[in-house]
């Protein structure tokens, strides 16, 4: 009876694992996916250069837009990603904290969307960038999974590096060759689709538990 017992309890561990696990996988593609999906009603009420255009869009302007793509996908992603962060990090506390930085970044600027009720500077992404760029090159090799997951978080480091350069040139310089929607391009739409990509590479099996 105490065998049984305690073989019911390792199956109950292992499946709440394993559901745990799926969930932060779930809430990764979901926020990438809303923040690749929510850009596009924001930069059409924006305005593709830094001047705001003014524009509405289903009843709701660009202030409104900004908050729900500052707000709901990041803590979806911050979340998800904090339950994942060992499987991408394997071995490496070098690597475990530069993936719980960019949790923790990504939960303080959804905070901080909503006080401001809009998107607001991307002061988030002067240690997103770099702390992705960490997360990838310190990560511990462990498994197939692991190693398409060190991909991906390099391919949003140079995402986020990329859109970092084009926040930091002059309005004035960027508007020429529309850098702020190409900024957002980057940093939202192609950075969520990473995200949910992401999600879907840890869904699988491989190395659960670790």
């Amino acid at each position: 009876m105490t065998v049984n017992s305690a073989h019911d309890g390792h199956r109950s561990r292992r499946f709440s694992q394993w559901w745990k696990l799926r969930g932060a996988a779930a809430a990764l593609v979901v926020g990438g996916m809303l923040m690749t999906l929510l850009f596009v009603p924001f930069t059409i009420t924006h305005g593709p250069t830094s001047f705001y255009a003014e524009r509405t869009l289903l009843g709701l302007d660009m202030h409104w837009w900004g908050l729900l793509l500052g707000v709901a996908p990041n803590i979806l992603i911050a979340t998800g990603f904090w339950t994942m962060r060992r499987r991408v990090a394997g071995s490496s506390r070098l690597a475990v904290a530069a993936c719980t930085i960019i949790c923790a970044v990504l939960g303080l600027s959804a905070i901080a969307d909503l006080v401001f009720r809009a998107l607001g500077p991307p002061f988030g992404l002067f240690v997103l960038a770099p702390a992705a760029v960490v997360a990838c090159v310190s990560a511990a090799p462990q498994g197939a999974v692991n190693a398409r997951a060190r991909a991906l978080i390099g391919a949003l480091a140079a995402v986020l590096t990329t859109g970092l350069i084009l926040a930091l040139l002059p309005a004035q310089t960027s508007d020429l060759f529309s850098g702020y929607r190409i900024f957002g391009v980057l940093v939202y739409a192609a950075a969520g689709t990473v995200w949910a990509i992401l999600g879907l590479i840890l869904r699988e099996p491989d190395g659960l538990g670790q």
